[in-house]
C-alpha cells in the first residue's frame, strides 16, 4: 500500500465564486448578463417549429431559416423540434433575437464530414433538450472544411449554453472535443456520452453539471473548464450524477475551482497507475526519474489549479499522474475515496483538509 502524508489545517477556504440559479452566470459578448431560468427547459410542442431531417435534405418552415441541401441554418429564435438524421450535413444557429433558442432533440442522427454537425454560431441562449426516451447521435469527421479556429467540435457553441432531458446523447468528436462552449456550458439532465480525440466536454468560461449520467471516453481531458484570462471564471461545479471518465489527459480540470457536491465518480487516465504516458509500468509507489509520474502530459483524475473543494461522494480514481491535484488547496468534507496513483494520491501545493470520510490509497485498481 502507498503511503500518503497530509498536511491538516483547520481552515476551510472556498472559493469566492459560487453559481446557484437564477443567478448572474455568463455574459455575452455585448456584456449582457444571461441568466439561467427553469423556463429555459419548458416547451410547448404545439408552437414548436417542425425540423424534419430527411437523409440529404432538410424541411422547416422557411421563415424560421434557410437550408441549403444538408444544412439549415435558423435565424430566429424559438423552439425547434428535430427529428430524422442527415447522412452528411449539419444545424448552424446564427441570430441576433434576445430570445432562447431550444433545440429539442427527437430521436437525431447527424453526421457531418467536414464539419460540425451543431454549430451555436451566435444566440444570446441556446438550449439543447434531449427528448424523453429518444436516442439522439452526432459525428463530425476527422477534418474541418475551414481555416477557422471554430467550431472544433461535434457540438460547439459561441454563447451560452445549457443540455437538458430525459433522453440519451452520444457525440463523436472524430475532430477535437466532443461538445465544447467559448461561453458557459451547463448539463442540467440526460444521459450523455462522449468519444473524443481530445477533450470529451469543455466549458471555457465555466461547466456546471446538474444531475445526468456521463460516459466520457477522450484522448485529451474528460471535463475541462480552461478560462486562462479571468480569475472568477474557468471553473468547475457538480452537483451531482453518475459519471465514468476515461481520458488520456486530465479526467475533470479546472483552470481555477473544481467544486464537488455529490457524485459518483470512476475515473481512469492513461491506461491507470501501471502506466506512464511514456516508458514502461511504474512500480507501485511510484517510478520514473523523480519518483512518481514521469510524462508530459497532466493525467489527473481531479484538478482544480485554485482550489478542489469535495462535499461528499464516492470515488474510484486510477491515475497515472496525481488522483487529487490543485496548486492551491484540496478540501474534503466526506466521502469514500478509493485512489491509485503512479505520483501522489492527494495533492495540494498549499494544504489539504480532510475532516471527514474514508481513503482508501491501494496499489493497481
Amino acid at each position: 500500500m502507498k503511503k500518503c502524508v497530509l498536511f491538516i489545517t483547520g481552515a476551510i477556504v472556498s472559493l469566492m465564486l459560487i453559481i446557484t440559479a437564477c443567478e448572474e452566470i455568463s455574459d455575452n459578448k455585448n456584456n449582457d448578463p444571461v441568466i439561467e431560468e427553469s423556463s429555459d427547459y419548458i416547451w410547448d410542442e404545439a408552437k414548436a417549429i417542425q425540423v424534419s431531417l430527411n437523409g440529404n435534405s432538410i424541411a422547416v418552415d422557411p421563415s424560421a431559416g434557410s437550408v441549403s441541401g444538408g444544412k439549415l441554418t435558423i435565424n430566429s429564435s424559438g423552439t425547434y423540434l428535430l427529428s430524422g438524421s442527415l447522412s452528411d450535413g449539419q444545424i448552424i444557429v446564427d441570430t441576433e433575437d434576445e430570445e432562447i433558442v431550444r433545440l429539442v432533440l427527437n430521436g437525431v442522427n447527424i453526421n457531418c464530414s467536414n464539419n460540425a454537425p451543431l454549430y451555436i454560431k451566435e444566440a444570446k441562449k441556446a438550449v439543447i433538450i434531449i427528448g424523453e426516451d429518444t436516442e439522439n447521435c452526432f459525428t463530425d469527421g476527422t477534418t474541418y472544411a475551414t481555416s477557422e479556429k471554430e467550431p472544433n467540435a461535434a457540438i460547439f457553441s459561441n454563447s451560452y449554453l445549457a443540455v437538458h432531458g430525459r433522453g440519451s446523447l452520444t457525440v463523436n468528436g472524430n475532430f477535437n472535443d466532443g461538445i465544447s462552449g467559448d461561453d458557459g456550458l451547463i448539463i442540467n439532465s440526460g444521459k450523455i456520452t462522449v468519444n473524443a480525440v481530445d477533450d470529451g466536454i469543455r466549458g471555457k468560461d465555466f461547466l456546471i453539471i446538474r444531475d445526468c449520467n456521463l460516459n466520457i471516453n477522450s484522448d485529451g481531458d474528460g471535463l475541462v473548464s480552461d478560462n486562462e484570462d479571468n480569475p472568477e471564471k474557468g471553473y468547475i461545479i457538480i452537483d451531482k450524477g453518475i459519471m465514468s471518465i476515461t481520458s488520456t489527459g486530465d479526467g475533470i480540470s479546472a483552470y481555477t475551482g473544481l467544486i464537488i457536491n455529490d457524485g459518483t465518480f470512476t475515473i481512469k487516465t492513461i491506461g491507470g497507475n501501471s502506466k506512464s504516458e511514456e516508458g514502461p509500468p511504474i512500480p507501485p509507489g511510484g517510478g520514473g526519474t523523480a519518483g512518481g509520474y514521469n510524462g508530459t502530459i497532466s493525467a489527473k483524475g481531479l484538478k482544480g489549479l485554485s482550489e478542489v473543494i469535495i462535499k461528499t461522494g464516492e470515488f474510484i480514481i486510477n491515475t497515472a499522474d496525481d488522483g487529487i491535484h490543485s496548486n492551491g488547496k484540496v478540501t474534503i468534507e466526506k466521502g469514500t475515496f478509493t485512489i491509485a496513483s503512479g505520483d501522489d494520491a492527494i495533492h495540494a501545493d498549499a494544504s489539504v483538509t480532510v475532516n471527514s470520510g474514508t481513503i482508501n490509497i491501494s496499489g493497481v485498481l
